[in-house]
């Protein structure tokens, strides 16, 4: 993962089968701009991760654009729709960050919502956009949200499989337990965090059952 004075970046992903179905990556599309992607295939397996790599290989043919996060979305969706079957649509999540300054751009395809924590307060916000997921209506048009990110705040993205973990009691990790390890490390680099992240379920979930593929992303400034 690329690292810059101003803006660090960590993640960690872990497979619920040997083939993830889970899809994370950054971009840098310009030498002041870098656009973070995190997606979720329904499904498992080869199949799932397929529709993904095509997804994939959309992104890195399109995020090289002046146009808005929301267009770039625009694009994926036509490129996809018609071409995979409707049982192996895709959620996403895409920001595009200006590496000087913080300025972000979210847009969302049907995909949990961003987590932004706030150093200057000590709080998490929740940035949801509401969309329909990648393959389903061609002529769909996707939105955005900005926001600024200030020294100390993160933003963070993650698939489904980090929230609806479940330990042997049948609870929830959730975007709470999520949100919780993220303020009390939040004075660790983006890897540290991560890395923090998939030890924290590792000892929520304990015995039971990994059912989702699982996939974190991090992005902290350092103004």
């Amino acid at each position: 993962l690329p690292q810059f004075p101003t803006l660090g970046v960590g993640a960690f992903t872990a497979p619920a089968r040997g083939v993830s179905g889970d899809y994370y990556d950054v971009i840098q599309s310009r030498e002041d701009r870098l656009v973070g992607i995190i997606g979720d295939v329904a499904g498992k397996g080869v199949s799932a991760a397929l529709v993904m790599v095509m997804i994939r290989s959309i992104l890195h043919l399109v995020t090289n654009t002046d146009k808005d996060i929301a267009t770039v979305l625009d694009w994926v969706n036509r490129g996809i729709t018609g071409k995979v079957d409707l049982d192996h649509y895709a959620t996403l999540g895409l920001v595009a960050i200006n590496i000087p300054t913080g300025e972000l751009e979210y847009s969302n395809a049907s995909h949990p919502p961003l987590l932004v924590f706030r150093r200057a307060t000590g709080t998490i916000e929740s940035v949801e956009i509401k969309s329909v997921p990648i393959g389903i209506e061609r002529k769909n048009a996707y939105q955005r949200k900005t926001l600024r990110l200030n020294d100390g705040d993160m933003a963070v993205l993650y698939t489904d499989g980090i929230i609806e973990a479940m330990n042997p009691h049948g609870k929830q990790f959730g975007r709470k337990g999520l949100g919780q390890v993220i303020m009390k490390h939040r004075d660790l680099a983006p890897r540290e965090i991560a890395a923090k992240i998939q030890a924290e379920l590792v000892s929520f979930v304990g015995s039971a059952r990994q059912h989702d593929d699982q996939t974190v992303l991090i992005f902290k400034m350092k103004l």
